[in-house]
């Protein structure tokens, strides 16, 4: 039997599918749906908004309901709200979390490094320090699939064992690549956790990054760019992260005077990383241990 939450996730799909992708006209109409509380059902509410097509809407519906019916993997899905209200606002709400794997760590303090597609020696060594650290303490890394020093993190983290929460701009069982499916496996062997804001009928694009970029920053209890050069793409995922979140910019990026978004950042509010004590404090408990604890995620 199919949850409600299920069942709204496969209504949100259902009319991106027949708006072409368009995710803000989509999220709109699903909006405008929920305020009655009626947006698990699929007729007669859903397929007024496509009066001239409701059998379209039907066919489609049916198609993806079938597609997840036919998974064989205790995914679950959960509203994004009930992890973190942020989500669900902004110019392009989350409306719904998926998730294969150990939901536990989502009550755990965790870490990001985030770093250039080419990174230096010295911002690897700083990265392991962190990994080996934070494997430790039996708190996860929480990273993106990203080429560079992001993979690379997760790649050691796996070699010794650590819990790693991957955070997917694809559905979690829909891997780009070989490189990230054997990673994901890793991943999974070593009992960690992959989520992701997309559905299982989503066709992957590019624009997608954002919105992981978002749930990143949020299950994250601790930024720490190590390195990246003024725009780069480590600094859309910094920006993402809530003031009160553990913001931590390198003592090196910091001292480069050709650099202007490390001041930038430390005008607001951004702190300096010499070392993992500087952030040691930060996973002294678990810090999402009352939320997660109200959460009841709908298997399928």
């Amino acid at each position: 039997m199919s949850s409600d939450t299920l069942e709204k996730a496969i209504v949100f799909e259902t009319i991106m599918a027949m708006n072409g992708n368009d995710y803000k006209k989509s999220y709109d109409i699903y909006s405008a749906l929920t305020e009655g509380g009626n947006a698990f059902r699929p007729f007669p509410q859903v397929s007024s908004f496509f009066s001239s097509d409701a059998m379209r809407y039907e066919d489609e519906w049916r198609r993806i309901r079938d597609h997840y019916h036919a998974l064989k993997a205790n995914v679950s899905v959960i509203e994004s709200h009930t992890l973190s209200p942020t989500l669900s606002e902004g110019s392009y709400p989350i409306p719904f979390l998926y998730m294969f794997g150990n939901e536990k760590l989502l009550s755990l303090a965790g870490c990001t490094i985030l770093g250039p597609f080419l990174p230096s020696e010295g911002a690897k060594r700083k990265a392991m320090d962190i990994v080996l650290s934070l494997s430790g303490l039996s708190c996860p890394l929480v990273s993106s699939l990203e080429p560079g020093l992001p993979l690379f993190s997760v790649g050691k983290m796996l070699k010794v064992k650590g819990k790693v929460v991957a955070v997917m701009h694809t559905f979690p069982l829909k891997p780009d690549g070989k490189e990230a499916l054997s990673t994901l496996k890793g991943v999974l062997e070593n009992d960690g956790l992959l989520i992701s804001p997309i559905g299982l009928s989503q066709r992957s694009e590019r624009w997608h990054q954002a919105l992981r970029n978002r749930v990143l920053a949020t299950l994250s209890s601790c930024l720490v760019l190590l390195e990246e050069k003024d725009g780069g793409p480590s600094w859309k995922v910094f920006d993402e992260a809530d003031p009160g979140t553990g913001r931590f910019i390198s003592k090196a990026l910091m001292d480069d005077d050709t650099l202007a978004f490390p001041k930038a950042r430390r005008e607001k509010g951004a702190r300096i990383y010499r070392s993992f004590s500087d952030i040691q404090g930060i996973f002294g408990k678990s810090v999402r241990a009352e939320r997660y604890r109200d959460l009841t995620p709908e298997l399928f």
